[in-house]
């Protein structure tokens, strides 16, 4: 990945600066550090369809990445970053986000990772300048998250969130429903459980869906599904 260009975003700053917005828009820059999944490579979560038919998991390496958010935040004087990969790569722990962290800088990242972090990688993410994550969290129940072989605990979701407020790391994390084999009574021990996490970040809540290349979609006898044909809008 070290050989492609660093993107070029010239036209649509270009059109900003003359926009009657351009006082009210902050524009966060979009790169891209990896590709693939590691954790699908293992085991692909049974929902996820994102990385189509090219799971195998590779990335840019550190000096590449922070050349390329130097080059991108010098020319066009943003701070804000968006990650587009499906994952963190969690060699970065030890050498892309430590030096983020040593230049003391004033941008901003959002991440996509996985929610099994310890406190001390939620606090080097916070002092990089990772200011907000996606971590995967799709249930506070693990006999569901174990039928979407996320990898992880409800304990351990919870433990992520209870972090990530304390190092002021914002969460964007989803509550999942509709799973084939789920167990009814599972949403009455959440829902005895969220008066308990209040002072946390709340999710988005909604139905399961069914993507292209995803396990449910590719195998859906094998998990109890019919599949009725693409919804209306896909014409």
């Amino acid at each position: 990945l070290d050989a492609l260009p660093v993107p070029i975003y010239d036209e649509y700053f270009e059109r900003l600066s003359k926009s009657p917005l351009v006082n009210q828009v902050l524009p966060q820059i979009t790169f891209e550090s990896s590709r693939g999944c590691w954790w699908g490579m293992k085991s692909h979560c049974t929902f996820c369809g994102i990385n189509g038919l090219d799971m195998k998991f590779r990335s840019k390496t550190p000096e590449r990445v922070l050349t390329e958010i130097t080059t991108l935040a010098t020319r066009h004087g943003a701070l804000d970053f968006s990650a587009a990969d499906v994952i963190m790569d969690m060699r970065y722990f030890t050498t892309l986000l430590p030096q983020l962290a040593a230049r003391e800088h004033d941008l901003s990242f959002f991440y996509e990772t996985k929610a099994n972090l310890t406190e001390s990688q939620v606090a080097l993410l916070r002092s990089a300048g990772v200011t907000t994550i996606t971590p995967g969290i799709e249930s506070l129940s693990t006999p569901t998250l174990r039928l979407m072989k996320k990898g992880v605990t409800a304990f351990q979701n919870i433990r992520l969130l209870k972090w990530c407020a304390q190092y002021g790391v914002r969460v964007t994390w989803n509550i999942l429903y509709g799973f084939p084999g789920e167990l009814s009574e599972e949403y009455a021990r959440m829902a005895a459980l969220i008066p308990s996490l209040t002072h946390l970040g709340p999710p988005s809540v909604g139905a399961l869906q069914m993507y292209r290349f995803s396990p449910y979609h590719e195998r859906p006898q094998q998990h109890g599904l019919h599949l009725g044909g693409p919804l209306p809008h896909y014409g």
